[in-house]
């Protein structure tokens, strides 16, 4: 199915669930740096050699982002990958203006990871 035809709520369950994954990567890659001595190396399972291995989905993900208009980029996030308080956008859109704006946001971030 085509991501534009997806509904609202489609597409805001997608995103929460590439945020959870992208939040997994971020932590593991704050415990290999910070606390290494406690948790020791988190290592992945893969055992492909290093140059066949996938770019890390938190690397992707914010090379993503990065490509987005910065409205949408701001959106999406601050509702998605960040620590936010829940209606962080109330300063700086009306609620008709940030749906219709996350919407297109989740539109055109999820097509480009489909």
């Amino acid at each position: 199915m085509e991501i534009e035809c997806l509904s609202f709520r489609k597409l805001d369950e997608e995103a929460k669930r590439i945020g959870r994954i992208y939040r997994v990567y971020h932590l593991k890659d704050y415990l290999n740096e910070n606390r290494p001595d406690f948790y020791g190396e988190l290592k992945d399972h893969d055992d492909e050699d290093d140059e066949m291995k996938a770019e890390p989905i938190d690397k992707v993900i914010d090379h993503i982002l990065c490509q987005l208009p910065e409205q949408y980029q701001m959106i999406i996030r601050n509702d998605y990958f960040t620590n936010q308080p829940k209606h962080w956008w109330t300063g700086y859109y009306s609620r008709a203006t940030y749906y219709r704006l996350k919407k297109q946001g989740l539109i055109l971030f999820l097509s480009f990871l489909n």
